[in-house]
């Protein structure tokens, strides 16, 4: 059970670089990443700073501070479909641990 597609891609633009997650996310999860107090975003922004874009297409874009993280998160809003609240503050919190090492 995953997104029909997801890809990581770098483009410049006006000379910076920039690094971007690009997903398509079922209309369910895109649901619950947009309610006013989802688990998952007010996780992400205790810890991370980063983008994350949300159509109602389901089109998902992902920007944050470094091509590692950016992966990172990605892979953790891919992960957290399925997960309680709990369970997702448990993986965040542990992924800012890793990253910050």
């Amino acid at each position: 059970y995953s997104p029909p597609f997801i890809f990581f891609f770098s483009f410049c633009f006006n000379n910076f670089f920039i690094n971007a997650f690009f997903c398509v996310i079922f209309s369910h999860f895109f649901h619950r990443l947009l309610v006013k107090n989802s688990p998952l975003m007010h996780a992400f922004g205790q810890h991370f700073r980063f983008e994350l874009t949300i159509g109602h297409n389901g089109r998902v874009w992902l920007k944050s501070i470094s091509t590692t993280l950016t992966v990172a998160l990605a892979n953790a809003l891919d992960a957290s479909d399925l997960m309680s609240p709990r369970q997702i503050d448990q993986m965040v919190s542990k992924l800012a641990l890793e990253v910050r090492s």
